[in-house]
């Protein structure tokens, strides 16, 4: 029992140094940066901003910036799922991912689904009906079927339904 009370000091501890390296490194990048306190560019229609402050990372769990002038209005407020990723001199990255959008055209539209035609061409087919709507799930997906190929044949002879 002391010892694993005895290694989760330890460990605490370790974390504890590897996290005040980290604050001290900051510091010392800090102190070094020189230039304007903001500077904001627009190239090619994005907004370029430039913003000094502290950084804190924990864990790989949780990061925050903090500016050193916060301003209400500085930049354009947002929440977007990212990608972060550090190098080995303590560099961050963060890249935002985007989230996928439909790129298929609406060809019908059913109680339980959709006939659609992708962007690479090709005709899909989507339905989805949920146990808790207390139908009978195969007759209805037997009919929303029989629905699409009718609206697939109109949609190739005549264009649209």
């Amino acid at each position: 029992m002391k010892n694993l009370n005895k290694n989760k000091i330890m460990k605490k501890n370790q974390n504890n140094q590897m996290n005040a390296a980290f604050v001290q490194q900051m510091n010392d990048n800090h102190q070094q940066m020189s230039g304007t306190r903001q500077q904001m560019n627009d190239i090619q229609g994005c907004e370029h901003v430039q913003v000094e402050g502290m950084a804190f990372y924990d864990n790989r769990k949780y990061f925050m910036f903090s500016p050193d002038d916060p301003k209400p209005g500085q930049v354009s407020a947002f929440r977007s799922r990212c990608i972060m990723q550090q190098a080995s001199d303590g560099t961050i990255d963060v890249t935002v991912k985007d989230f996928p959008r439909s790129q298929s055209r609406l060809i019908k539209k059913f109680a339980h689904g959709r006939v659609s035609e992708t962007k690479d061409g090709g005709i899909q087919i989507f339905l989805k009906v949920f146990k808790s709507e207390r139908i009978n799930i195969a007759l209805t997906m037997k009919k929303e079927s029989r629905e699409a190929v009718e609206a697939i044949e109109d949609f190739l002879l005549y264009g649209s339904c």
